[in-house]
């Protein structure tokens, strides 16, 4: 996603929250869900998915593969992390909440991709060849698999 189109969603779910803002506060507190409910919850996903992932490309060894994609799921999909988006958009209705938690995402599926990056470098100082070039199916010559610029 280009900074753009981020930018775009960024005043999209602003312009939602206000929307709900306006709503809570005309129905005495009480908000019922609707269509568009629904939609600032999809959009503030696709959002924090873009902050998340983006730039998160880079080599991991193929017999860790599995247990990486298990551990970001877990890093994202946790109760705490669903509990405090629905807290930022329909309790608060703040876009800073929501761009804070994303970058604490971030920095913890940075985190665990530096972990499993490095596995791959260790490799690397113990004789085997060079790691950069890819083969098919995102490979390299060692089994390597990399994580390109798609979504993880």
């Amino acid at each position: 996603m280009t900074d753009n189109e981020r930018h775009f969603l960024e005043l999209k779910l602003r312009v939602w929250l206000r929307k709900l803002k306006r709503e809570k506060g005309g129905f005495a507190g009480h908000i019922t869900p609707n269509d568009w409910s629904c939609e600032l919850t999809d959009t503030a996903k696709e959002y924090l998915c873009d902050v998340v992932y983006s730039g998160q490309g880079g080599y991991v060894l193929a017999s860790e593969e599995s247990r990486l994609f298990t551990e970001l799921q877990q890093a994202v999909t946790q109760a705490k992390v669903k509990e405090k988006l629905h807290q930022a958009l329909f309790v608060d209705m703040d876009f800073e909440m929501v761009r804070d938690l994303a970058y604490g995402l971030r920095g913890r599926v940075e985190t665990i991709m530096m972990e499993y990056k490095s596995h791959v470098k260790k490799g690397n100082e113990h004789g085997t060849k060079d790691f950069n070039t890819t083969g098919k199916n995102g490979k390299d010559s060692l089994g390597n698999t990399c994580i390109g610029k798609t979504r993880i």
